[in-house]
């Protein structure tokens, strides 16, 4: 089914409840939508674990957090770049293509 056909077989209540979200962290799930996390990003995934609040002083599960792209190219140092994007890869596997790692 397309994201479409699912929304337009939904009820108003729970097209709002996909609008609302669960909690800080998670959609709502609705009938033939599943419930997801997101995240905060742009330079690293983060999550508060039980209670969480917008301000980020609960407990967090552990990340790892990078520099945005933006803060990267403004820098205008290619080795700190060169070095983020070493570790990116580390951490993610050779496959990974960090926006920060793209050549200036």
């Amino acid at each position: 089914m397309s994201p479409e056909s699912i929304a337009a077989d939904l009820p108003l209540e729970d097209r709002a409840r996909l609008l609302t979200g669960a909690d800080f962290w998670t959609t709502a799930a609705v009938p033939g939508v599943p419930s997801i996390v997101l995240t905060d990003g742009p330079h690293g995934v983060r999550r508060q674990m039980g209670a969480s609040d917008h301000l980020g002083l609960h407990a967090a599960a552990p990340a790892t957090c990078f520099p945005p792209a933006v803060a990267m190219g403004a820098s205008w140092n290619r080795s700190s770049r060169d070095a983020s994007a070493a570790r990116w890869r580390r951490r993610r596997g050779p496959s990974a293509s960090p926006s920060c790692s793209a050549r200036a």
